[in-house]
């Protein structure tokens, strides 16, 4: 039992991380949904976009009012105008009246107006 407590620790720990980071980020991205929820309590539904091509791996789909199970955002808001302005022009964007949603049934949910904020990390 004691030859091997290293690797014990080490796969705890690398363990850990995983969780961790898993369980951090979907608090985070919970959190400021809800903050961005009482800041503009007249908005239909808040997203976040995570455009790292990693985020599927540690993030979960969150549960979206336009729709009756949780969804990733970037299935159906990552090519929307505003997104893609504010992607292009790396600033906020609103707009006063957005596309309407279209489900995956086809049929579609008038949204009213969107807003844009992106934020970009740069870890090099």
């Amino acid at each position: 039992m004691r030859r091997y407590y290293k690797e014990r620790l080490l796969a705890q720990k690398s363990l850990a991380r995983k969780i961790a980071r898993t369980l951090e980020v979907n608090a985070i991205l919970e959190k400021m949904r809800a903050a961005a929820r009482e800041m503009i309590p007249s908005a239909m539904e808040v997203c976040i976009l995570l455009l790292d091509p990693e985020a599927p791996r540690y993030t979960r789909p969150l549960h979206c009012q336009l729709y009756k199970t949780p969804v990733n955002c970037l299935s159906c808001k990552r090519f929307r105008p505003a997104i893609v302005e504010a992607m292009t022009e790396k600033k906020g964007i609103i707009t006063t009246m957005g596309e309407p949603i279209k489900r995956p049934d086809e049929s579609k949910v008038d949204i009213g107006p969107e807003m844009a904020f992106p934020i970009f990390l740069d870890f090099t």
